[in-house]
């Protein structure tokens, strides 16, 4: 038997067998059962019973003459009408699955849903399905005269559960839509657990809101008529209304409600405003989002008398899998209500990364099982492995769960809590961010109505957060007292950096919120919305004109922070090229990580406000700092430039002077392509510009290796380095534990890697909260073609090499066309100089072979865990990229969250390096706890 399992991780419950095990029977039962009473209504029509289960049968039968029957699909794309609801259920009677088609979706992805599903016939009301490759399309009008010779068929004796019953389409991770097959058993399962609900209320007039497109709109239809209930139809026009829609139930007295939350928000809003309630609403079911309880909803459900709201939750695959029902006094319902308990023959599982039951309380991965569980995604094998997967807890009635990419964890209770999806999470500056709790805080605002949080990103950029809202009414918000209020109330890097105010918020055709719908931010919506240009220069007119150009808006002040407004390495690029071009001034781009603002970049064009470090092609400035302090220098990661190092440096504070090397190259003159000669110059510019006395120094990714060279010339130059260095990820490509290949081109590489993704979980020293998932996760082994193409040794590394000719005769070309132009004494063009330095960094790190360095070391760790993070290959079978190896001094690691990228600005790093210099004097790195455990931890990789 397939087993429940409660918040403790015990059996409890069983698979029971089903009273019918199709819908076909569900359907013919009511049929016969309630055959006088009215079935569906829409616009003054009326079909009974007798009358629906004639007409469907006359469908089915009319199927069955074209051959049609178990295992073919059949299209529908039909408006919303009675004879909508009689084809789909003809379509089951002939023992067939319908395939839901939306005119309104592209014509490319409609194609690509009638191949996948194999789609035999179609439906339609208008001559637009004629485009659509099919061998059989009908038009309603044209054989709706012919149905009446057609005896009724009855449903399909052959008919069983496992037979394919809908296939419904949902968007894909590569932009193709992946058709779900969704068999009888799952859903007759669903129909008898919805009709056993002790809110459910037989023979109720159910509105049809949902578009056939979303599954929801099968448990409209289903339920209702397996009760002998009245399914009341409403027209995309009123539908999209929420003040219409609100009339709507109320003049059809309707008891029984499916909407999605955003939907079922606009709802309440209108109702509590015009302060009109629908008084026949006993029932509301939502789904698709987080539910959320505030003071607007409680509102509403007090003004209606005995109303439960049911919080189902289930993917497309699965249907509705959990539930839970919230009745009595709104007051006491909880502000962020638990998605339930598994339904009746069901499971949920919430598991670790490593597939065990997670621990109360804890966060971790949904999986999903039973009978609701689909059939896979039509035609496409290998994206049902990927998710429909082995059941590590070994129930062999349960072999198969689905993996829902849900964050989930079990309540005390034994109910289950929702916590987002684990890729809807973002990360900024290192930090795990779930946009729910920032919509939850900004709803609260005054005069907010709905509150939705994203980000948004392009290329390169960083992600940065922008919150959309719609108001009470207009005007109602105050925008920079909203500003205040968030500032006061998150940390810092939970401020979104836009604001934007929406009318409403984009739907799709399921209901759910439209992400890509949304408006781009603007300078209007970030927190220089009221600032005033203050232009005090001609040199500030024209740079604000141009950061416009590179951020895509215009209108920019003098005060406006560059990175604040969407700015990125990428960008820096394009606005020091046009800095270049209009003003004829050759700037190092780290001068914007000290000078990010219109004004104080101006102000550096023109010659004011900067130290004059024009003698030196690698040293900049990043922070002045006080005289007296020892100052820090930081040494350039794979990108060659210093950008990366602002974030960082901000939260060092403003006493220490903070200096950076640049790659040399970024001038657009000849740089160095071995770490031995970037150190040597790097060493001579400090003791030129500082001379010898006490400095510390940093680098990143392969400014770790560089300044460990540095060191070694410096102290012999004289110069005192203090301990500790801290290097932060370096990787080591000379190292014992590096492979060039990846981790899945064999088994034993693939089980050592996933192992030690497990190691990485138990170093990681950020607390994981009530919100957060597993830092580092092991890596599905690619199937299809890949797994038969392992089975020959060498053979996959041999076609990804031949993979990458092309890429490698372009950077070939590329760099023919650099050395061209330094041949001719000429200076590289801002657009190339990232190509030639990534591209020699990249060279530069293979070469090294390293020397060990015997003091005292930090390291800090990202989460990313393989080298095509770094725009390298391979991987290393130790936690710390085999720069381990490299150091027979005091090694202390440190394994944080965050993306190659983010790591620098993560608080974590800052925070550890300002603690570890201020205790250095006293007993070099005996501070903290961190260092407990290092020693073994750097015995272990040696």
């Amino acid at each position: 038997m397939c087993k429940q399992v409660d918040s403790a991780g015990a059996a409890s419950g069983q698979i029971e067998p089903p009273i019918h095990p199709t819908v076909n029977g569900w359907l013919l039962a009511a049929f016969e059962k309630y055959s006088g009473a009215q079935a569906v209504l829409f616009k003054g029509e009326v079909l009974t019973y007798q009358e629906l289960g004639l007409l469907s049968g006359r469908i089915a039968a009319f199927l069955a003459s074209h051959g049609i029957g178990r295992g073919d699909a059949v299209g529908v794309m039909l408006d919303r009408s009675a004879e909508q609801i009689a084809v789909i259920l003809g379509i089951l009677r002939a023992g067939a699955a319908y395939v839901p088609l939306d005119p309104a979706y592209p014509s490319k992805r409609l194609e690509t849903m009638v191949q996948d599903a194999g789609m035999r016939a179609l439906f339609v009301h208008e001559a637009c399905g004629w485009s659509l490759e099919v061998p059989l399309v009908w038009q309603w009008g044209d054989i709706l005269p012919l149905l009446e010779r057609f005896e009724p068929l009855t449903a399909a004796d052959e008919v069983n559960a496992e037979d394919t019953a809908y296939i419904v389409s949902t968007s894909g991770s590569t932009g193709r839509p992946k058709g779900i097959e969704m068999p009888h058993r799952a859903l007759a399962n669903l129909i008898e657990w919805q009709l056993e609900r002790v809110s459910f209320r037989p023979g109720a007039r159910v509105l049809q809101y949902s578009s056939i497109s979303f599954d929801v709109s099968f448990q409209e239809i289903a339920a209702t008529l397996a009760s002998g209930g009245t399914l009341v139809l409403v027209d995309e026009a009123c539908r999209r209304d929420p003040g219409q829609l609100l009339e709507y139930i109320a003049a059809q007295r309707i008891e029984r409600l499916f909407l999605p939350y955003v939907a079922l928000r606009s709802l309440v809003q209108t109702a509590n405003r015009r302060n009109t309630y629908p008084e026949t609403l006993s029932e509301i079911i939502t789904a698709g989002e987080q539910l959320r309880i505030d003071d607007e909803m409680r509102t509403f459900f007090r003004h209606l008398k005995e109303a439960t709201l049911d919080n189902q939750y289930g993917p497309s695959e699965t249907h509705v899998i959990t539930a839970n029902l919230l009745t009595g006094n709104p007051a006491d319902w909880a502000d962020l209500p638990a998605i339930g308990r598994p339904i009746k023959n069901c499971l949920a599982l919430i598991l670790t990364a490593q597939g065990e039951l997670q621990e109360n309380g804890e966060i971790g991965e949904l999986y999903l099982g039973g009978r609701n569980l689909a059939l896979g995604y039509k035609g496409r094998p290998d994206l049902t492995r990927q998710v429909f997967v082995q059941n590590p807890q070994g129930d062999a009635a349960c072999p198969v769960l689905y993996k829902t990419g849900d964050l989930a964890s079990y309540q005390p209770d034994g109910s289950i809590r929702f916590h987002g999806r684990a890729d809807l999470q973002v990360k900024i500056r290192g930090h795990r961010i779930e946009p729910g709790e920032i919509n939850n805080l900004a709803a609260a605002f005054s005069g907010v109505a709905q509150a939705l949080t994203c980000t948004v990103n392009s290329g390169e950029q960083l992600p940065q957060l922008v919150l959309y809202y719609t108001e009470e009414e207009p005007g109602a918000v105050n925008v920079p007292q909203l500003w205040n209020y968030l500032q006061e109330r998150l940390p810092e890097y939970m401020v979104p950096a836009f604001l934007v105010p929406l009318d409403e918020v984009p739907l799709t055709p399921s209901g759910k919120a439209d992400l890509k719908a949304l408006p781009k931010p603007s300078v209007l919506t970030s927190r220089y919305a009221d600032v005033p240009l203050d232009y005090r220069t001609e040199t500030e007119e024209r740079l604000a004109e141009m950061f416009g150009r590179v951020l895509g808006f215009s209108g920019i002040p003098a005060a406006a922070d560059f990175f604040e407004l969407g700015g990125d390495s990428l960008r820096a690029v394009y606005l020091f090229q046009r800095i270049s071009e209009g003003f004829g001034a050759e700037l190092p781009l780290a001068v914007l990580a000290e000078s990010p603002t219109v004004r104080e970049l101006a102000a550096v064009i023109d010659g004011r406000n900067h130290d004059d470090l024009s003698a030196y092609r690698a040293l900049k400035r990043l922070r002045k700092g006080r005289a007296g302090q020892t100052p820090l220098f930081l040494v350039h990661g794979g990108l060659g430039n210093l950008l990366v190092f602002g974030g960082f440096a901000e939260q060092l504070g403003n006493d220490m002077p903070i200096y950076g090397f640049q790659w040399l190259g970024w001038d657009g003159k000849a740089g160095p392509g071995h770490v031995e000669n970037m150190a040597r110059t790097y060493a001579d510019e400090l003791i030129s510009f500082h001379g010898r006395g006490p400095v510390r120094l940093g680098g990143y990714c392969i400014g770790g290796l560089i300044m460990l060279e540095m060191v070694k010339m410096l102290r012999e130059a004289g110069v005192e380095v203090l301990d500790p260095l801290f290097a932060v990820d370096s990787p080591n490509l000379a190292a014992a534990t590096y492979f060039p290949t990846e981790p899945w081109d064999n088994p034993a590489d693939h089980a050592l890697y996933n192992r030690l993704m497990g190691e990485m979980n138990g170093l990681c020293e950020i607390p994981r909260g009530p919100e957060e998932a597993p830092v580092f996760s092991a890596m599905q082994m690619p199937g299809g073609l890949s797994k038969q193409l392992r089975r020959v040794p060498g053979l996959l590394p041999l076609i990804r090499r031949a993979k990458g000719v092309r890429i490698r005769l372009q950077k070939k070309r590329q760099m023919k066309r650099i050395n061209r132009i330094l041949t001719r004494g000429e200076t590289i063009p801002y657009e190339l100089r990232e190509s030639y330095c990534r591209e020699m960094l990249i060279r530069a790190a293979h070469k090294y072979k390293g020397r060990a360095y015997s003091g005292d070391m930090l390291y800090f760790r990202s989460a990313c865990a393989i080298g095509r993070y770094f725009a390298l290959s391979g991987w290393w079978a130790d936690p710390y990229l085999g720069f381990a190896e490299l150091c027979t001094g005091r090694f202390e690691p440190h394994v944080l969250e965050g993306d190659h990228v983010g790591i620098m600005g993560h608080s974590k790093l800052a925070q550890t390096v300002t603690e570890k210099y201020e205790c250095a004097g006293a007993d070099r790195l005996g501070c903290g706890p961190a260092e407990r455990g290092s020693e073994s931890a750097h015995n272990q990789n040696n």
